[in-house]
């Protein structure tokens, strides 16, 4: 959740998966446009940011996002694996688009009583259409369904996560077709952001000691003995 807040604390709100999806389908040279400088921003929160939580630290941690595409592959007990797959993305999608609305709330709430105030036990209120809506309720998540408590989904979720799924799948067709300028331009901005660290992530370079060359060694000096 704290990347998420990180996003609020600058721009006051939550963007919606639609907005999300919109800017990953842009074209990579509008970005460095001064009108998009906001979905450049969001673009490199995304990769930066979110996927990592999405993808797993394992597999799009620095030494990767920094030097590697979204869809290269990583060796992973002698096999290669995509660095995020189809399906850890649109999971992520989906987990996004289920609980954009409680975090945005919930954000809303710190930012009023702030960020140590607890929340209230329940709350609830109006959508658009005058219908009471629980307050910090995810859109998706049901309770009574599932092993473990509160891990179960709405009947909805499955249908969205198939939704979900194709629309990935389709955005990195689109992308390969284009030579991955959007993978690219995202690394590169990534890359822009982390300069600083880039040295000690690479796995590529050679770490050079600062400390000064070993003096050589004194030649042994040979020991003669001398009979009496």
């Amino acid at each position: 959740m704290s990347t998420i807040a990180e996003w609020f604390d600058k721009f006051g709100k939550i963007p919606k998966l639609l907005t999300i999806q919109a800017t990953l389908k842009l074209n990579p040279e509008d970005l460095d446009k001064p009108e998009h400088e906001q979905q450049k921003e969001l673009l490199l929160w995304y990769y930066d940011r979110w996927l990592p939580v999405v993808a797993g630290k394992h597999f799009w941690r620095d030494k990767i996002r920094y030097f590697k595409l979204l869809t290269d592959t990583q060796d992973v007990a002698g096999k290669q694996k995509v660095n995020c797959t189809v399906t850890s993305e649109a999971f992520g999608m989906l987990n996004y688009e289920n609980y954009q609305i409680m975090w945005e709330r919930q954000m809303l709430y710190k930012s009023k009583h702030g960020k140590s105030a607890d929340f209230p036990k329940s709350k609830t209120d109006k959508d658009l259409d005058g219908h009471d809506i629980e307050y910090y309720r995810p859109k998706w998540s049901n309770s009574t369904s599932g092993q473990v408590k509160y891990a179960g989904w709405a009947t909805e979720a499955y249908t969205r996560m198939q939704e979900l799924t194709t629309w990935v799948t389709d955005l990195r067709e689109e992308d390969a077709k284009r030579g991955k300028a959007m993978q690219k331009y995202a690394l590169k901005i990534i890359q822009e952001k982390n300069k600083a660290k880039m040295d000690k992530k690479n796995p590529n370079s050679k770490k050079r000691s600062r400390k000064e060359p070993p003096k050589p060694a004194q030649a042994t000096r040979k020991i003669i003995r001398i009979d009496e």
